[in-house]
């Protein structure tokens, strides 16, 4: 698991590097926005980026980044900042999420063309985590998005959910 992680903020202000073990991190946006925020993750040399657009909440003081969400007055939104690939055949995947100013369980999603597939066990108490390993996934291009669980984890999410891209993975056709 990465140990820190570097943030643009997206509005013209320096990135900033910050721990994974804080679980929380907060930011000042000016009016305005969609802003895009860019999470970059160090991992054992490699390195994966993961970038989400978010417009900031208006509370009463002020606009903040403490609902790094679509939409004002929506959730927070975790974002995927890594996928490994792992089994004897990697057709399993492990994906590592960030999950700033979260406080609830948060999931990563797996998609195949647009619909979902697979979920991950909750990384509790939001903050930031590894998954256990999801599969066997069969070989193909995939996308993974972290989202908030929904309270019953039994279903897909939906809503609260990473609001960029996501992280595309391929698992290789066995020899």
């Amino acid at each position: 698991m990465p140990r820190s992680v570097v943030i643009d903020w997206g509005d013209g202000s320096y990135p900033e590097t910050v721990s994974v073990d804080k679980g929380t991190f907060t930011h000042e946006y000016p009016p305005g926005g969609p802003y895009n925020i860019t999470a970059t993750a160090a991992d054992d040399g490699t390195q994966a980026t993961a970038t989400t657009p978010m417009i900031p909440c208006q509370d009463y003081y002020g606009y903040s980044a403490s609902a790094l969400a679509a939409s004002p007055g929506a959730c927070v939104r975790p974002l995927v900042v890594s996928t490994r690939l792992t089994g004897e055949k990697q057709d399993h995947v492990v994906v590592s999420i960030v999950h700033p100013e979260g406080e609830q369980d948060t999931v990563a999603v797996i998609y195949k063309d647009g619909a979902p597939v697979a979920q991950s066990a909750p990384v509790g108490g939001g903050g930031s985590g590894d998954t256990a390993p999801l599969g066997p996934l069969p070989p193909g291009t995939y996308l993974a998005k972290a989202c908030q669980a929904e309270p019953d984890n039994n279903a897909f999410p939906a809503q609260c959910c990473e609001a960029g891209e996501g992280v595309a993975f391929t698992v290789p056709t066995t020899a």
